[in-house]
This record gives C-alpha cells, structure tokens and sequence, in this order.
C-alpha cells in the first residue's frame, strides 16, 4: 500500500478528501477566473499576432534571426575594437558612447527576437517547417 499524503484526509476505507478541496469557494472562483484570464489573453494574442502575417515558415523568420545574430557580432567586435585601441587605459566617453549605441540596438533586436520566440512558444503565431 502506498503512503497517504500528508496534504489528504482519510475518511474511511478507500476515500480520502484532498486539502485542496478544504479552500474556500471564492479560492476555486478566483482559480476559474485566472485560467479564463488566461486563456482568453493567449486566444486575443493569437488572434491578433497570428493575422499579422500570412504565412510563416523557418525560412521566412531566419532573416530576422540572423539580423540579431549580426548584431550581437557587431557589439561583441566593437568592444574588442575598444580594447584593442585602448590596452593600457580607459577609453573616452565618446568612444564608449559609440559602444553604447551598438549595446542599444544590440538590445532592442534581442528584444523583438524574445517576443518572436516567446510568441512562438505561446502558440500566438503559427510557423511551417
């Protein structure tokens, strides 16, 4: 025989009542509430992301995809132009403020390809192989 929980009730031979059914009513209302809250925010963003586009397919999203990776090639070799133009000391602000512009747009193109990729996960858009 298995372990009884320690989260169930037994009540006799066979029947046990579980914790969860001890919540009060407007716990379960509050439980209901969320998952339609839920799933009508996944229903209105797929119906409003998924319109956006006709078709897409891995290959219709890869320009996208490799537009971030060229720009995180892009930051990542400014920083090594920096480093390589300064070895002994600091750069000057205006030189670390060129840095910062490829971080920026580094950034902002991770961003946009995080809610590609999340949107994706979500089921918000539909992408053929």
């Amino acid at each position: 025989r298995l372990p009884v929980p320690e989260a169930v009730i037994r009540l006799g031979e066979g029947q046990f009542l579980s914790e969860l059914t001890l919540f009060d009513e407007g716990a379960m209302d509050n439980n209901k509430l969320l998952l339609v809250f839920e799933k009508t925010v996944k229903d209105i963003n797929r119906e409003v992301i998924n319109t956006q586009f006709e078709q897409l397919t891995i290959e219709s999203i890869t320009p996208a995809i490799n537009l971030v990776a060229r720009a995180r090639a892009d930051y990542l070799k400014e920083l090594f132009d920096v480093a390589n133009e300064f070895p002994d000391t600091l750069p000057p602000a205006e030189r670390v403020g060129k840095l910062k512009d490829h971080r920026v747009r580094y950034e902002e193109l991770i961003a946009a390809s995080q809610a590609l990729e999340i949107a994706i996960q979500r089921n918000y858009l539909d992408v053929l192989l």
